[in-house]
């Protein structure tokens, strides 16, 4: 279903709005363990996936995305970030390369949130708490 885009802005506004109160609970968690300087860099590392997850949205509402990460089959099989003249998919045109696209994109935001998480931002809090880690 292709909405209009004052809808899809709005939805967009909404989930953006969502994710920076969860942000600043985030913030506000771990600046009085970590400090305040600490704590603003790695806030601000978590939410870049949210700023991607909001591109997924604007996508998937109005039908179009771009392809950022395209699979290049070479030896070795990599996946490369492409800035300039990425790919175009649409939905009308391709329905399954569509949401193929879409659902590789959900998994890499689930993957670096959990690797911003697990990597970052929990083993310091534990050092900080004097936790195992």
């Amino acid at each position: 279903m292709k909405l209009g885009v004052v809808n899809v802005m709005g939805r967009t506004l909404r989930f953006l709005g969502i994710t920076t109160l969860l942000s600043l609970g985030l913030f506000a968690l771990i600046a009085p363990v970590l400090g305040v300087a600490e704590a603003t860099k790695l806030t601000v590392l978590m939410v870049l996936p949210v700023m991607w997850w909001a591109r997924l949205i604007l996508a998937v509402g109005t039908g179009r995305i771009t392809q950022r990460f395209v699979f290049v089959n070479n030896a070795n099989l990599s996946t490369v970030l492409s800035l300039t003249n990425p790919d175009m998919r649409e939905r009308k045109s391709g329905a399954w390369a569509f949401y193929a696209y879409v659902a590789r994109e959900i998994f890499m935001c689930a993957v670096v949130w959990l690797v911003m998480g697990g990597g970052m931002i929990y083993p310091r809090m534990a050092q900080a708490l004097g936790l195992p880690h």
